[in-house]
């Protein structure tokens, strides 16, 4: 099927703006596909969002759109690093420095390496990943007018809690998964 499966609006989106007429069917969810659930505050944010749209009579489900975390995680790993690499070369072209351990953090190292060892056939693999990512994200559209996640896992981290320069090597599929399990909604959409 075509990999981007959106349907045309049923009216336009400045319309959209006035308050619905009918009763949209709401999905919530606190837990991410991954396992990872989202903190107090942020379960309570979307809590308080769900009674919001329940007291104005829209119909509430908890529900999860479920899919298979980890060809996702190495098709993004895999699109993200290439281009990434592509770039970063270019780059290093424009300025006269070549990428690598003395100009680059040791995380984006990691993911420039990463990035040199994608091969075509797994760009090919992970397009065909996202296309089936989203034929399941438009089935579940079907279903739902509106999904309602936290943005965020928990409260954004402290200054200087994640660090994207720690001594040593790195692994950028792990790397990769732990700033995913800060944002674990998000990098589906």
């Amino acid at each position: 099927g075509d990999a981007y499966g959106l349907q045309k609006p049923e009216q336009s989106y400045i319309s959209a703006l006035t308050p619905p007429k009918k009763k949209l069917r709401v999905a919530y969810a606190t837990t991410a596909w991954t396992g990872v659930k989202a903190d107090r505050d942020a379960a309570e944010g979307v809590e308080k969002a769900v009674r919001l749209l329940e007291q104005e009579g829209h119909i509430i489900e908890e529900a999860k759109h479920a899919y298979d975390h980890p060809p996702f995680a190495k098709a993004t790993l895999d699109i993200w690093s290439s281009g990434a690499t592509v770039a970063f070369d270019a780059l290093g072209a424009m300025l006269g420095r070549k990428p690598g351990p003395d100009t680059l953090q040791t995380t984006t190292f990691a993911i420039y390496e990463y990035g040199k060892t994608v091969s075509a056939a797994d760009l090919y693999t992970a397009l065909e990943v996202f296309n089936a990512l989203n034929q399941s994200v438009g089935a579940f559209f079907a279903t739902y007018d509106l999904f309602v996640t936290p943005t965020c896992m928990s409260a954004a981290p402290l200054l200087g809690a994640v660090r994207c320069d720690p001594p040593g090597p790195v692994d950028a599929a792990r790397w990769s998964e732990e700033m995913n399990a800060i944002d674990s909604f998000m990098a589906v959409f």
